[in-house]
């Protein structure tokens, strides 16, 4: 196991690591990032699938296979009810209680099985729903040409990325700044290769609005797609149409996470370094200003866990607590920070517990707590807290129905989702295009279950 403070590991140590444990490295990162471990496996109590949405019509994922049934209820449109459960559904929808991980977007949403299917829905305009088509989904839709399966996978504003099980990464959806990687300024609604990692195992991918970054063999970082603040980490300013390497990086990093105009990672010294858009303190480095190269986050604890970036605020868990930094408009940096915003961390007062993974949005954040339950603060006009209001809220806020169970969080520019250690995918706030992927278009201010998850 690699020492997250990196005791007795070195940039030649990280060289000579050999597949099998670069493997387990992946392995250590998606956990963490998941916030795997904590909660129970009880189902929430009191929330449905419909949730405050309107019912939409009988689809695919209306009835997964293995559903119960009555003889009169329609499962899909190809499946037959036998025996009391729906049968050959030919993989139009995810199996019941099969969801390991969750990334959210701008109005899409992506989550990835026990099995190594990758299932998305929402806005589908440029093709971020990776399953050829440009049709938006209420429900989801199975994304194609990722054989032979999905390690993890990332969702940005308008595209999609993932690692596939032989750790290659592939990109689709918008790819105007290049953030597909494939030497190119075409969209995909197609996984297509990236650029520039030929040779090199991808550890961890990380889709911010318009750039990409990962994290390959040895601990070396490479990002691509739009740079006008620097966010690529690479000393320049232009775009990037294939992977470019992160310099002056001090060590190896284990983790990246990119946000809107910046990113940050994480050494294996367990230390925050950030580049990019720092108008609003995002950078964490004490004042605001932009870099084209990484630079220490000021006064964080070590070592850090987890890191997560939004629109233009970042936080941070040490040792189960909480800090954020950057711009605070709505409150998302946490009842002590000011409203004009902290350019250094902040601890957030009011979780009550141990935090075991947070999730950045546009203006709100969420975190997962040791008792496996999911709080959230900062902007609700959208009913993106999850509490059944639309009022804004410094305070963290417990999230309706979803206070034990839960073990993995993310969070996008007005919803949120997360997935129970049941295998199940709640979601709540902003939905017009059907985002939350319970068949419906309407906001729901509280979670609402995905169809087929």
């Amino acid at each position: 196991m690699l020492d997250s403070r990196g005791a007795g590991c070195d940039d030649k140590a990280m060289k000579a690591l050999p597949r099998s444990l670069a493997r387990l490295a992946l392995a250590l990162v998606v956990s963490v990032a998941a916030g795997c471990g904590g909660g129970r496996s009880e189902l929430p109590v009191g929330i449905e699938a419909g949730g405050s949405g309107a019912a939409g019509p009988v689809d695919a994922c209306a009835f997964a296979d293995g559903s119960a049934c009555d003889d009169g209820d329609p499962c899909t449109s190809s499946d037959t009810c036998s025996q009391g459960s729906c049968h050959g559904q030919g993989g139009l929808c995810p199996v019941e209680g099969s969801a390991s991980q969750i990334s959210v977007g701008q109005s899409h949403a992506c989550a990835v099985t026990k099995d190594g299917e990758a299932w998305c829905w929402g806005y589908n305009q440029y093709g971020q729903l990776g399953d050829g088509t440009h049709v938006d989904s209420a429900v989801p839709v199975r994304v194609a040409g990722l054989s032979p399966g999905v390690n993890s996978i990332a969702v940005g504003y308008r595209h999609t990325c993932a690692i596939t099980q032989d750790f290659e990464i592939k990109c689709w959806g918008f790819n105007g700044s290049g953030q597909l990687g494939n030497d190119g300024n075409l969209d995909s609604s197609l996984p297509v290769n990236v650029r520039g990692l030929s040779d090199l195992d991808a550890w961890r991918v990380s889709a911010g609005t318009d750039h990409t970054c990962a994290i390959v063999e040895r601990g070396r970082g490479f990002c691509w797609g739009r740079n006008n603040t620097g966010q690529l980490g690479n000393d320049f300013s232009s775009e990037a149409l294939a992977a470019y390497e992160v310099q002056d990086l001090e060590w190896p990093v284990m983790m990246v996470f990119a946000g809107q105009q910046f990113t940050c990672v994480i050494t294996i010294l367990g230390q925050v370094e950030c580049f990019g858009s720092g108008g609003r303190g995002q950078l964490g480095q004490g004042r605001t200003a932009d870099s084209k190269l990484p630079v220490h986050v000021e006064g964080l604890g070590s070592p850090t866990e987890v890191v997560a970036t939004g629109e233009a605020h970042a936080c941070a868990i040490t040792r189960g607590v909480v800090e954020c930094w950057g711009d605070n408009s709505y409150g998302q940096l946490g009842a002590n920070a000011s409203r004009d915003g902290s350019t250094a961390p902040v601890e957030v007062p009011g979780l009550g517990a141990a935090v075991t993974a947070v999730a950045a949005g546009t203006g709100q954040t969420c975190a997962i707590t040791s008792a496996g339950g999911v709080k959230c603060w900062g902007d609700g006009d959208h009913g993106q807290l999850g509490n059944g209001s639309t009022a804004p809220s410094a305070k963290p806020v417990a999230v309706t129905g979803l206070d034990s169970g839960v073990v993995a969080i993310s969070a996008g520019t007005l919803h949120a989702c997360a997935v129970t250690a049941a295998g199940h995918v709640y979601c709540w706030g902003y939905n017009p295009y059907g985002s939350l992927g319970n068949g419906s278009t309407k906001d729901s201010f509280v979670p609402v279950r995905v169809r087929g998850f």
